[in-house]
């Protein structure tokens, strides 16, 4: 390797000794060489110190074990960003894999553009997260494309220049339980044009155990409002006003969108005295246009949760036990 990496790939690792190895082992192969990996372990009850110091003494990868208490994805990502050396930075999760160009492909297209942002498209359990015609991968100011879910990429495809990060003070917010990757791609793309490498380069491990793929809790489903709502109005004050026509509606559809979920499987529970101290604050106060906005089955769940009647409630949910 040169004196200092080009890029810095940040693995964020909990209990990660049994898959780990996958995605070091793609590292291994990468055509493109000078690069380092910083693993942050995150409080591991499990062998993944052991199966990272392995790799390190064995193999040709630079590596930068960092071990930390638990503190959560977005500290662990802080951390890696504070200690990395490269010009440019990458966050995989440690779950996932890559193609052998991916580096050498995403490096390509940046020294083509002189772009500080890149990013390619990602396989998802074997299945696109992009939809696979040439207009999935788009270039330019794709904030709104985004949010609109016209277009997906995953973080970990995403090459970013480690100057504008720290020039933006750009970094991930330890607050967030969830979303806190949504956030901070959204704020790289309020800031930056991305630039396309039209392939399908990162690939996304499905695990059912997994915080996204398991069944949500009660407070998944909390935490998940409160991100919206920090999501909305952090994006409302970071956005230029020419975005703001078109991006603020969809963030705002979003957030009231996750706090009705929260309410609705509050009103599942049985737990209507919580759910009527919700209602009875300006927790969930949406204008005519906000109703409109809502998609038909979370109009319907709005109705019936803004009715506070707790009869009504009760009936509503023996009936559809019943019905199905």
């Amino acid at each position: 390797m040169l004196d200092k990496p080009t890029v810095s790939i940040i693995i964020p690792a909990y209990n990660s000794g049994t898959f780990i190895h996958i995605l070091l082992d793609s590292l291994i192969v990468q055509t493109y060489k000078n690069f380092e990996v910083i693993v942050v372990n995150d409080g591991s009850s499990d062998n993944t110190i052991e199966v990272v110091e392995n790799y390190s003494r064995t193999s040709q990868l630079t590596i930068n074990l960092i071990t930390q208490n638990n503190a959560g994805v977005s500290t662990a990502r802080n951390v890696g960003l504070d200690n990395a050396q490269g010009e440019f930075c990458i966050f995989i999760d440690s779950d996932d894999h890559v193609a052998p160009q991916f580096l050498e492909k995403l490096l390509h297209k940046q020294k083509e553009t002189s772009a500080n942002i890149v990013y390619c498209g990602c396989n998802q359990g074997g299945k696109n997260c992009a939809r696979p015609q040439p207009a999935a991968f788009q270039d330019g100011n794709l904030l709104r494309q985004r949010i609109a879910r016209e277009l997906l990429f995953h973080l970990g495809g995403v090459l970013i220049r480690r100057d504008f990060l720290i020039r933006e003070n750009i970094r991930f917010n330890t607050e967030l339980a969830l979303g806190e990757d949504l956030l901070f791609t959204y704020t790289i793309l309020a800031k930056q044009h991305l630039h396309a490498v039209p392939e399908y380069l990162y690939n996304q491990t499905y695990r059912e155990d997994s915080v996204m793929n398991s069944a949500w809790s009660k407070e998944d489903y909390e935490h998940n409002a409160h991100a919206m709502d920090i999501i909305y109005s952090t994006m409302i004050t970071l956005c230029h006003d020419s975005q703001k026509e078109t991006v603020a509606p969809l963030l705002k559809n979003m957030a009231i969108t996750a706090k009705i979920k929260f309410l609705w499987g509050l009103l599942q529970s049985g737990k209507y005295d919580q759910t009527l101290k919700y209602l009875n604050s300006t927790y969930l106060t949406l204008s005519q246009s906000d109703i409109a906005s809502l998609k038909s089955k979370e109009r319907k769940k709005y109705r019936v949760i803004m009715s506070k009647n707790t009869f009504l409630w009760r009936l509503y949910f023996l009936f559809r036990k019943k019905k199905f």
